[in-house]
C-alpha cells in the first residue's frame, strides 16, 4: 500500500505542472510505475483465480441488490477481503493510466514544432484497458463483494478503504454525467449496516472476559 500511495502522489504532483517536455517525460516515466504496478496485481490475480477451483461464485438464493447483479459469495473471509481490496485498486488504478496516457500526448509549451512521444512497446497500451467501462466493471464487483466480507469479519474497519474508493467513484460519475445515484444510495445503506456491524461486535466483547476475547 505504501508503494500505490506514493504513485499517487506522484500522479498527484504531475497533474499540477504546466505542460512541458519535462512533466511528458516524469508522465512516461510514471507510467512505466503504475504498469509496474498493475502487472504485479494481475499475477496475483492470476495466481489466485483458478477456473477449476473458484474462489468465489455468486450467491444462491439472494437476489441482486438495485442497483447491482447478484452479490458474491467467497470460499472465506480473507479470500472475501483480498478480491475486494484487488478491485478497490483496479478502480483507483484504471483511471491513472488513462491520466498519464493523456499527460503524455497533450501538446507542451516549449517545444516548437511540436513533437509527439513514440512511446517504447512497454508503455504501449490499449485504451479499453483503462476504459470508464472496465472501472465501472470493478466498481460493481467491490459492491457485490461487500456484505460477504461485512458478514464474515470481525473488523469492520477494514472495509473503509473500498467503500471509501467506490464512494468517491461514484460521486465522480454523478458529477460528470448525472448517473450513479442509485449506487450513491445503496453505499449509503451500507455504511449503516457497516456501523451496525460494528456496534454488534462491541457488544459482545463488552460480555466477555479476557479468556473469552482469547479464545474468540
Amino acid at each position: 500500500m505504501a508503494q500505490i500511495t506514493s504513485l499517487l502522489q506522484q500522479l498527484d504532483h504531475i497533474t499540477t505542472l504546466d505542460p512541458t517536455l519535462a512533466r511528458r517525460h516524469m508522465a512516461q516515466d510514471l507510467l512505466g510505475n503504475f504498469l509496474s504496478m498493475q502487472a504485479q496485481l494481475e499475477q496475483w490475480y492470476a495466481a489466485a483465480f483458478d477456473p477449476r477451483r473458484p474462489r468465489f461464485w455468486i450467491s444462491q438464493g439472494q437476489e441482486a441488490q438495485i442497483p447491482f447483479p447478484e452479490p458474491f459469495s467467497f470460499q472465506d473471509s480473507l479470500t472475501s477481503l483480498l478480491f475486494t481490496y484487488y478491485w478497490a485498486l483496479q478502480v483507483l488504478f484504471v483511471p491513472c493510466l488513462g491520466t498519464l496516457v493523456h499527460s503524455i500526448f497533450s501538446p507542451v509549451v516549449d517545444a516548437y514544432p511540436q513533437t509527439f512521444p513514440d512511446l517504447p512497446p512497454h508503455l504501449t497500451i490499449d485504451p479499453d484497458s483503462y476504459s470508464p467501462f472496465k472501472v465501472r466493471e470493478m466498481a460493481v464487483n467491490v459492491c457485490r463483494a461487500l456484505d460477504n466480507l461485512l458478514a464474515g469479519t470481525t473488523q469492520p474497519d477494514t472495509l473503509a478503504f473500498p467503500v471509501k474508493v467506490v464512494e468517491t467513484f461514484y460521486a465522480g460519475v454523478v458529477n460528470q454525467t448525472g448517473d450513479g445515484a442509485l449506487e450513491m444510495m445503496w453505499l449509503g445503506a451500507f455504511r449503516e449496516r457497516m456501523a451496525s456491524r460494528g456496534q454488534e461486535i462491541a457488544g459482545v466483547m463488552m460480555t466477555r472476559d479476557w479468556m473469552d476475547l482469547a479464545e474468540w
